[in-house]
């Protein structure tokens, strides 16, 4: 079983789960994500019984508009969501700015 996220670093995503291949998940995945963003969009896969997060900063400093993106790949969603903010708080020009924008499990265990 597959899922993927793809994303775009201003915001966009697609999220996808229960595919039966990992390029079925990948392209559905890029396919939705392309849509909102109107470009091109990056993806992270899962497998099996594997989570991904995405943490994400939107902020202006000193007058300048910045995006940061972080994804992680971690065996539980916990997992994956903690190393996602983890990551955007220790390299974001702003890291009280950070959240989690989107998960994914291949199963759809993100769901519940």
């Amino acid at each position: 079983v597959w899922g993927a996220l793809a994303y775009h670093a201003r915001g966009a995503t697609g999220t996808v789960w229960n595919r039966q291949s990992r390029e079925s998940a990948e392209a559905d995945a890029l396919a939705e994500c392309r849509k909102k963003a109107n470009a091109t969009c990056s993806v992270l896969t899962v497998a099996s019984n594997i989570c991904g997060a995405l943490g994400f900063y939107n902020a202006v400093v000193a007058g300048r508009q910045h995006w940061g993106v972080y994804a992680s790949v971690r065996p539980t969603l916990g997992q994956a969501t903690d190393n996602a903010l983890s990551e955007c708080r220790r390299q974001a020009k702003q890291p009280n700015a950070c959240g989690v924008r989107t998960t994914v499990c291949a199963d759809g265990g993100h769901r519940r």
